[in-house]
């Protein structure tokens, strides 16, 4: 996707949401290779990756004011959770699963708005993959997340992988290709701002 960044020229938050993740990744390799917690890497990550992503929905969709509060409250919810509720030593379960919700109500709002108005064309531009590519990846974590069951994602599939591990690996994929075909498709020449 680095290599097809100049495409992102006129994402900011795609670019960031990105970035963020890649920096998530390098840290976490860090954190692990001196023997210390990625919770707080991952953290961090999580509260900036969705509240990027809501944000970057509201603004695709074109929500105007009390639209551009949802990720401000999502922030707010995620630093209080932070600092109250979960803490900073352990993953935030809460603030992935609701942040994740969120983004999925939003998205499946403006999709049923979008075919009441029969505006067809919605579903198939370039930013509707867009906004699609996180649906699967939000899903299936806040899945795996919501029951909070260490033994669960530990369960092995078909005997051979760990839970967690197939459905991270499974909607991770599914997430980058997504993303991966949205800016290819916005550098071809047709759809060049």
């Amino acid at each position: 996707m680095l290599v097809l960044y100049r495409g992102l020229q006129y994402n900011t938050e795609l670019k960031t949401i990105i970035t963020v993740s890649l920096l998530s990744e390098i840290g976490s390799l860090i954190l692990v290779y001196h023997d210390l917690s990625i919770n707080y890497a991952y953290n961090t990550a999580l509260l900036l990756h969705h509240t990027l992503w809501l944000l970057l929905i509201v603004r695709q969709v074109g929500y105007r004011g009390v639209g551009y509060l949802l990720p401000g409250f999502f922030f707010v919810f995620g630093i209080f959770n932070l600092i109250f509720g979960e803490g900073i030593d352990n993953f935030n379960c809460n603030t992935f699963v609701i942040g994740s919700f969120m983004y999925l109500g939003i998205f499946i709002v403006e999709s049923f708005r979008q075919l009441k108005r029969e505006n067809f064309d919605f579903f198939s531009a370039p930013s509707y993959l867009m906004l699609f590519a996180p649906v699967m990846f939000f899903l299936g974590l806040s899945f795996e997340f919501s029951f909070r069951n260490y033994e669960l994602g530990n369960s092995l599939v078909l005997g051979l992988v760990r839970l967690y591990t197939f459905i991270s690996y499974f909607v991770n994929i599914i997430y980058y290709t997504f993303l991966i075909i949205y800016i290819i498709k916005i550098n071809q020449p047709k759809y060049a701002k």
